[in-house]
């Protein structure tokens, strides 16, 4: 959030790459899909690869309000992430 804002995709890397900011991996960029969405929250970690994802988030290429949901934004955590054991943390 910049100037109580959300920024666009963009904006948001302009913003941190301008800050010299770390960014995210962008796992995937295109159409919304189930069957996408379900392949990027599985699998190892991209920050540590003997460790397993915790899963992805979801955002649209421009901000977004939904009338329901408010802001479009939305997380799928991996199965596997939450059946771990010895977590630490608690979803």
């Amino acid at each position: 959030m910049y100037k109580s804002r959300y920024l666009d995709w963009a904006d948001k890397i302009s913003f941190c790459i301008s800050l010299n900011l770390p960014i995210i991996p962008l796992i995937y960029q295109g159409v919304y899909s189930q069957e996408i969405v379900a392949r990027c929250t599985l699998g190892q970690s991209l920050f540590c690869s003997d460790q397993i994802r915790e899963g992805c988030v979801i955002t649209p290429i421009c901000e977004q309000e939904h009338w329901r949901i408010g802001r479009k934004i939305l997380k799928s955590i991996n199965v596997d992430y939450l059946l771990r054991k010895k977590a630490t943390e608690f979803h």
